[in-house]
This record gives C-alpha cells, sequence and structure tokens, in this order.
C-alpha cells in the first residue's frame, strides 16, 4: 500500500509566530464513492452464507467495476493504493462496513458486547432458507469465538455465578453470560419478525429479523433466575451440575451444545408474575418518564401478561419513586406464554419498575420452567 502524499504547512499563531507545523494530503473523494457502492453496499455482503467468510478471512481482493480493492487487518486500498473513507458507526461489526473487522480480534474475545455486536449484523443479513441455515452459516464463527473465549484468563470472562465455568453454546447464546442473552428483542419496530419454526423462542434464532441488546444502563443486572438443566428432548437432559466434573473443570460438551445444534430446551427456575400492560402515556412527556425510569424506551400494549424474571439491575431515580435512595431496582422480564405444564415460549422483553411490582416478586414463590 502506497503511502499518501503529505504537504507540511507552517502553523502560525494570531500573531504571526510559527509554533510548528500540520500536515495535510489529498483526498479521492471518487474512490470513497466506489468503495461504499461496490464493496459495502454490494449484495455479496448482504448474504448470510458470505459473513463467516468474510469476518474471518485476514486478507480478501475485491474485483468491481471501478477497479479492484484489497483489504486486510489494517485497512482498505485500491489497486493505486488509496485508501477510501469509509463511514464508521458505533464500533459495530456490520456485513455494508468491512472497515470495522478492525474492532473484530479474536485475541481479545469478550462474549460481551463482542459477540453480540457479531450476532447483530449476522442478523440482519439475507439467508434463502434460514429455517435451515440460520444458526449453521454461523457455526464457523461460533467455532473460532470458543477456542478464543479457551485462550483468554478466566478473570476476563464474564461469567454469572448461576451457570457452569464452561464455554457451553446453546442455539446462538453462550451458558456464561446466558442471563443477558435472553433479553434481546427486535433491533426495529419497523421489522414484523418471522417466526422460525424448530428454534427455540428463547433465541435470537428463533425470529428472521435484526436483533439487538440494550448495552447502555439497567441493561441486564444481576442474574435472578436459575438455569438447572438443558435439554434436546426428554431423553436427553442434561442438569448443569454434571456439566462439571469433580475438580470443577468442566467436561467435554454433550451434542446439545455443539455449535451447529439448532435446538435446545432451557430448565430453569425463578418467579413468574401476571401483569397488566396498560396504555397509560398518553403524552411524549410521560413516555420520557416512564423511559427514565426504565431505562428503556417504548410504548406498552394494554393486555395481561405472564413475566418471567431474569435479572434485577439498578437505574437512577430513586427519589422520583419514593425510594430512599437515588437509584430503584428495574426487572428485566421474559413475556411468556404457557404451552403445556411447565413449558413456556417467549413472546418478548420487557422491564417492570414500581414498589408494587418490587412487592410482588418479594412475595412471588419460585418454580421451574421450561423453554421453549
Amino acid at each position: 500500500m502506497l503511502p499518501p502524499k503529505i504537504a507540511r504547512l507552517p502553523y502560525r499563531d494570531s500573531k504571526g509566530s510559527r509554533h510548528g507545523y500540520f500536515y495535510v494530503y489529498s483526498q479521492n473523494w471518487e474512490v470513497d464513492r466506489q468503495y461504499l457502492s461496490f464493496v459495502q453496499g454490494s449484495e455479496l455482503l448482504s448474504r448470510g452464507w458470505v459473513f463467516q467468510e468474510w469476518l474471518l478471512s485476514r486478507r480478501i481482493v475485491y474485483f468491481t467495476p471501478a477497479g479492484t480493492f484489497f483489504e486486510c487487518e489494517e485497512a482498505p486500498y485500491n489497486e493505486l493504493g488509496e485508501v477510501p473513507q469509509t463511514q464508521q458507526d458505533d464500533g459495530h461489526v456490520a456485513a455494508v462496513q468491512p472497515s470495522a473487522k478492525n474492532f473484530f480480534t479474536l485475541e481479545a474475545a469478550t462474549i460481551n458486547p463482542l459477540w453480540y455486536r457479531i450476532v447483530e449484523s449476522y442478523s440482519a443479513l439475507s439467508l434463502t432458507k434460514p429455517d435451515m441455515d440460520r444458526i449453521i452459516a454461523l457455526a464457523g464463527v461460533g467455532k473460532e469465538f470458543r477456542q478464543a473465549l479457551m485462550r483468554t484468563t478466566p478473570d476476563k470472562r464474564p461469567v454469572a455465578a448461576t451457570v457452569p465455568s464452561g464455554l457451553e453454546y446453546v442455539s446462538g447464546l453462550w451458558l456464561p453470560d446466558l442471563h443477558h442473552g435472553l433479553l434481546w428483542k427486535s433491533k426495529s419496530s419497523e421489522c414484523e419478525p418471522r417466526r422460525i419454526p424448530k428454534f427455540p423462542t428463547w433465541s435470537w434464532t428463533s425470529i428472521l429479523c435484526p436483533v439487538t441488546w440494550d448495552d447502555g444502563k439497567g441493561s441486564c443486572g444481576k442474574p435472578e433466575a436459575k438455569l438447572v438443566a438443558v435439554a434436546t428432548s426428554l431423553d436427553d437432559v442434561f442438569p448443569v451440575d454434571s456439566l462439571r466434573s469433580i475438580d470443577g473443570c468442566s467436561l467435554s460438551p454433550p451434542r446439545v451444545f455443539d455449535i451447529d445444534n439448532h435446538f435446545a430446551s432451557l430448565y430453569m427456575a425463578g418467579k413468574t408474575l401476571h401483569v397488566t400492560v396498560r396504555e397509560l402515556f398518553n403524552n411524549e412527556r410521560n413516555i420520557e418518564i416512564a423511559s427514565a425510569a426504565s431505562g428503556h424506551s417504548g410504548k406498552s400494549n394494554g393486555c395481561s401478561m405472564c413475566v418471567f424474571h431474569i435479572a434485577t439491575a439498578s437505574v437512577d431515580g430513586g427519589y422520583g419513586l419514593g425510594y430512599l435512595t437515588p437509584w430503584h431496582p428495574v426487572f428485566n422480564v421474559l413475556f411468556v406464554r404457557n404451552l403445556d405444564g411447565q413449558k413456556v415460549e417467549r413472546l418478548g422483553v420487557g422491564r417492570l419498575f414500581g414498589k408494587e411490582i418490587e412487592k410482588k416478586f418479594a412475595t412471588a414463590t419460585a418454580h421451574y420452567v421450561e423453554l421453549c
């Protein structure tokens, strides 16, 4: 890659005295347009099966109508050595933004936020047969990611106390960060999620729609529900305690934890409540107040729902709600629907707050549910 032609100019203050230099170079904006159009905006990079090859490849050559572009871990450039100034967003890995690969590194792999950013990008891509390929087309990244996590020192892993210390991967989520992983949501209200059969409803793989996780205040908090077992069928149930050997190390993962396994049920112990979500926010100001109090934005839909308590976070604004502290608890929950006996399916995700809800959760009795 050829270095840009740089000119050095003297820097002078308001009195004309020179205080060092500054450097300038010309930028070919046509190269930027060509790269954005023929590479970042290409049909190829909108396909799900291309994602893992693109993400894991250290060097890529793009042949376009405007010429050849080369991409390495440092930067993309064309055959003349010109470097396009690509658009940068908030650092998320995106298939329409190859330069964001600089953010992706397996040398410092973490489940939160790196894995979730990978899934956010992948979930927005197209698949011809999503019912077959939704999880398999990401299996290569999952395999490399697991190996990278195994090389990471234990103090860097965000392992919750209620799950085993291994690196079990279940239907697109990692058990060491399961409580945060379960709190995914549709990325845009304009997208109509399409349910994909044969995938568990608690996993992001179950809908054909871009998904995201909250990274801000109250995003997860303290885990409350306890994972008891993972299963693929009634005859194939693996209690969490059996995933460890006597010395506390993880055993070899069974079939349920294979990178390409697309279905599993989660047996969890936790508290459920029946709540009524009412349309009380009749103006924008009330919506802003409720959003600030819960650390989330959105409108209620006015119906009776059953919720399963996943985690409890702390959010600022306790004084305004009558608490004696500047913060107050927010309950991260899954909206669920009963199927048969202990079986429930996930309908959505939400946050509840207020002293009335806090009292109900304090007096509720934990019981077992099977998230299907």
